[in-house]
């Protein structure tokens, strides 16, 4: 098993060398974010392979999401602060990490949630229900009613595929992540329709009743909005 100081240093000279690339494990220039801290991972090609000692699997899941779809302005410094605390994460307790998945979650959901307009109150309801139940540390004997509640907003815009819709599912995703921790594939399930929020709010402009326009607007435009909403998470 490789030392964590050994896959930090790593990490640190291969980000100072220039060598950390996107939108893949490797290729001739470097490896990505996830692979530098864990060539298990790469060899795998699935997050699902870094090993516990390394990171969390929430954070391995999420880890190749904020390397790839983050802007090119706001890369370098969240993969140099990424690094950076990656040496220090060592002394956090499994109390102190299961903060940091919960702090995540609410970056998840608040993203979402800013792309459903004030008049879709009864989703924003069950959305701040969501969000108010991660601030106060997710207890467990609320996590039926929130998710029933996101479950119940999500239904009732699923003939339409809005933010409105979405930003619902994110909510319903975090209460699902929280609630069976050992599957840290819904974390990144929540971020991915946290983006798709995002999109859908910015090729829509909060002027089209479907997502038909949304997706037809230019791949210049959705990669933008998913880069921006990215940027946010990260």
């Amino acid at each position: 098993m490789m030392d964590m100081n050994i896959r930090t240093e790593r990490l640190q000279t291969m980000l100072a060398e220039g060598r950390i690339v996107r939108h893949a494990w490797s290729n001739d220039d470097g490896v990505c974010l996830l692979a530098a801290l864990s060539p298990e991972a790469a060899t795998a090609k699935s997050p699902s392979a870094c090993p516990a000692e390394v990171m969390p699997l929430w954070l391995a899941y999420l880890t190749p999401s904020m390397d790839d779809f983050t802007s090119l302005e706001a890369w370098p410094r969240i993969v140099r602060r990424y690094a950076d605390i990656a040496a220090r994460w060592h002394v956090l307790s499994p109390e102190a990490w299961e903060r940091a998945r919960l702090a995540s979650l609410l970056a998840i959901v608040r993203e979402a949630r800013s792309h459903v307009p004030e008049s879709e109150t009864q989703a924003l309801v069950a959305i701040d229900a969501a969000i108010a139940w991660l601030e106060a540390g997710a207890p467990e004997n609320e996590c039926a009613r929130v998710r029933a509640a996101a479950k119940a907003a999500r239904a009732r815009c699923a003939a339409t595929a809005t933010a409105v819709h979405w930003a619902a599912s994110t909510a319903d995703w975090a209460a699902r992540a929280v609630q069976r921790p050992s599957c840290a594939a819904g974390v990144d399930a929540a971020a991915a329709v946290a983006v798709e929020a995002a999109e859908w709010a910015e090729m829509a402009a909060g002027a089209a009743s479907s997502a038909a326009s949304a997706w037809s607007a230019e791949p210049e435009a959705k990669i933008a909005a998913r880069e921006m909403a990215w940027d946010r998470i990260s």
